[in-house]
């Protein structure tokens, strides 16, 4: 399973010159902060650590690091690599490679048959009828942006059903803070789990970082403080220029003009470089300069920013007790998901991340001290070769058209089975992995499981994009997970009453219609992501052990002496000690 794109430098030179003279530039604080050529600093430290930093790079692949590695810098990415324990061998162990269940997973340690995200979003029974929600919809709760800005309801972790990290460091320390950031809703609520202080994620349509009520009644003052600051608008006259000489990019990468890229469909500055930040020339900043910024470096940086606020507000780190801070960064994902894994987009967000890292890290090392923190990173999932491109280079690959499906599948049971009633339908949604059919609907229509199993049976397997398939009935039976790996996969994915009534297992490099590039099999390029711990006395090593992410926070309870998430199937990495 281990497996493993020419600008001349006198342009590069006048652009680097432009960069360091502009008062503002375009993430210019973070390349120039480096590039002082700033002394690494190797932790020493035999006490539990006071801060632990958990840092999810959504869609960071596990060839990533490699495929890259001459290209970063001492602090950043490298620091991590060089100095902590990386393991190279690390593997999701099931078949829902998507946001919500990894970042779930990287808290609690657990598989989403226990911890029970199966999905970003998925369907369930509500009463009579089936309902579709998001991972972390609640209506109990209210979305809060700041003085006068609310959003109504709602949104918290409560879909959760294993407690997690968070909760093992307050049991044993309530004196603790827990924080949380991401773009991502989902990412930032679910990485938290369910006894964070707080989680943070940012809205697009008013450019506000949100919270939530389940957190505190009340925005926090500096949260208010920082949405009227409209920082991120810094960036409305900038653009998106490549870091590094244009050869690098042509090297490893596809070209940069690739037919199959998704920028100009996406209205997110093309796809080609430079990229406009303010890709709808609007005259002040809208909604579609925010979501250009959440699919461009940018979007990091402001991640990072808010981190830093965090630190500073909650002193995290510098009160005595261990405390714990989340960060996912959903640039690099929604970025990929557009141009696909193999572009100059993906190599370039992949090499800022890197010196965004090594700021970060300095800021850390003056703020909390280079011998009292850990950081643990990680990806919540792989990624696929665009399918067009696998194609190109004769390999197997093709699009996923669930709406076809769907069609099919729901002309077959109503042919079998008579109309489901007016505005019904037997299939309610396809959510890859997971079709949800309306098992109400079809007992109301003397439907026995046999008898639906056999009339959609022969549409799944003449689909293109199906490998394997499995019913609910056959993941729920005794001997399921004991088969094969991919079964176990599956079983691992399950989880009744939130998970659909089929699971589809596409072919190599198949994926749905509604991205360029995409992710969310048992495939080893979805489930591939590095796993790194870092600091406070950790010995550096590399090892090509077979690991899970699910290891990562039993691993980081053992650095601050607190019993690991109770339901984590997970283990502490031996490897990883002081």
């Amino acid at each position: 399973m281990n497996r493993r794109c020419s600008c001349s430098a006198i342009l590069f030179g006048l652009i680097l010159i432009a960069l360091l003279i502009k008062p503002a530039p375009l993430w210019g604080w973070v390349f120039f902060e480096e590039s002082a050529k700033q002394t690494t600093t190797q932790p020493s430290a035999t006490s539990p650590p006071r801060l632990a930093v958990v840092i999810v790079i959504d869609q960071l692949r596990g060839d990533y690091l490699d495929k890259f590695d001459d290209l970063f810098v001492a602090d950043g990415f490298r620091r991590l690599m060089d100095q902590g324990v990386w393991y190279r061998n690390c593997h999701y162990l099931n078949g829902v490679t998507i946001t919500g269940p990894g970042h779930a997973q990287v808290n609690t340690g657990a598989e989403p048959r226990v911890h029970g995200i199966v999905g970003n979003n998925w369907v369930e029974v509500d009463g009579q009828k089936f309902k579709k929600r998001k991972a972390v919809t609640d209506t109990e709760e209210q979305i809060l942006g700041g003085a006068g800005f609310t959003m109504g309801k709602g949104a918290s972790p409560r879909a959760l059903q294993a407690p997690g990290l968070s909760a093992s460091l307050k049991k044993q320390s309530p004196d603790s803070r827990v924080y949380s950031v991401a773009l991502k809703d989902r990412s930032a609520i679910m990485q938290a789990g369910l006894e964070a202080d707080g989680a943070f994620w940012w809205d697009t349509e008013s450019g506000h970082f949100l919270t939530s009520t389940y957190y505190s009644k009340t925005a926090p003052d500096w949260l208010t403080k920082f949405n009227g600051e409209k920082w991120v608008d810094r960036y409305f006259p900038e653009s998106w220029n490549l870091l590094l000489p244009l050869a690098e990019y042509n090297r490893r990468c596809e070209p940069d003009d690739a037919s199959y890229e998704w920028g100009s469909i996406f209205k997110v500055g093309g796809n080609t470089f430079p990229k406009k930040l303010n890709a709808g020339n609007a005259a002040q900043p809208d909604m579609q300069f925010y979501d250009t910024i959440f699919n461009s470096p940018a979007g990091n940086e402001l991640t990072f920013e808010v981190a830093r606020r965090l630190v500073r507000e909650y002193k995290l780190g510098q009160r005595g007790v261990p405390d714990l801070l989340y960060i996912s960064l959903s640039s690099n994902d929604g970025i990929g998901h557009v141009y696909g894994p193999d572009s100059f987009e993906v190599m370039d967000i992949t090499v800022q991340t890197d010196r965004q890292l090594a700021g970060f890290f300095k800021f850390l090392d003056e703020q909390v001290g280079a011998t009292q923190y850990v950081v643990a990173l990680t990806g919540d999932h792989g990624v696929s070769m665009v399918p067009e491109l696998a194609k190109q280079k004769g390999l197997s690959g093709g699009r996923f058209v669930a709406g076809k499906l769907s069609e099919k599948m729901e002309e077959a049971l109503v042919k079998a089975f008579g109309s489901p009633g007016d505005k019904e339908e037997y299939v309610e949604s396809i959510s890859e992995p997971w079709i949800y059919i309306n098992p109400q609907l079809l007992q109301q229509h003397n439907a026995a499981t046999e008898q639906w199993q056999e009339v959609v049976r022969p549409i799944l397997a003449a689909d293109g994009a199906i490998e394997r398939f499995f019913f609910a009935s056959e993941i729920e039976s005794a001997d399921f997970a004991d088969r094969e790996e991919l079964e176990r996969m599956v079983y691992e994915s399950y989880f009744s009453g939130r998970s659909g009534q089929v699971y589809m297992h596409f072919k190599e490099h198949y994926s749905a219609d509604d991205n360029c590039a995409n992710h969310g099999t048992a495939h080893p390029y979805d489930t591939w992501v590095p796993l790194i711990f870092w600091g406070s006395g950790i010995k550096a090593e590399q090892s090509e052990q077979h690991v899970s992410p699910a290891d990562l926070a039993p691993t980081v309870a053992k650095l601050l002496a607190i019993p690991p998430p109770p339901q984590a199937s997970g283990q502490a990495l031996a490897d990883v000690k002081q």
